[in-house]
């Protein structure tokens, strides 16, 4: 659901159909990155509002990857294989950091996996996305 709605928006974006400015959008996507960390705090278990929040959270973080995407300065003449390749590029690094943090707790089975990584990890996520947020807001 995410990289869906990261990929509408970042196709939006980047055809100029869609513009939020950086000052608007960077606060909001730190926010969000505290949100999710802290919903995967207090609801262990999926629910049926968790596709629906990362749906939107996609569509805020693919504003934010078409300002780095505009960014580049790349050839609007190959708009599209540009457009693709940065997409599957953003998705290789998300699965690249999805694959080492299963590399690093495979080990953990079941209940101490939540205790001593789900749950600590999100909060270390959560302070990250307020701080960015109180950042971008105030300097």
């Amino acid at each position: 659901m995410f990289t869906l709605a990261h990929t509408i928006t970042l196709g939006l974006a980047a055809a100029g159909k869609v513009s939020i400015p950086g000052e608007i959008v960077e606060p909001i996507i730190a926010l969000s990155i505290a949100v999710i960390a802290l919903e995967n705090i207090f609801h262990p278990r999926f629910t049926k509002w968790r596709l629906l929040i990362i749906f939107g959270l996609g569509l805020i973080h693919g504003l934010g990857f078409a300002g780095a995407f505009g960014d580049l300065g790349l050839s609007t003449s190959l708009f599209v294989v540009t457009l693709v390749g940065f997409n599957v590029g953003v998705e290789f690094g998300q699965l690249a950091i999805v694959a080492l943090a299963i590399l690093l707790t495979f080990w953990i089975k079941d209940a101490p996996y939540r205790k001593f990584v789900v749950i600590p990890v999100s909060i270390l996520i959560s302070l990250a996305g307020i701080y960015w947020t109180i950042e971008r807001i105030f300097f």
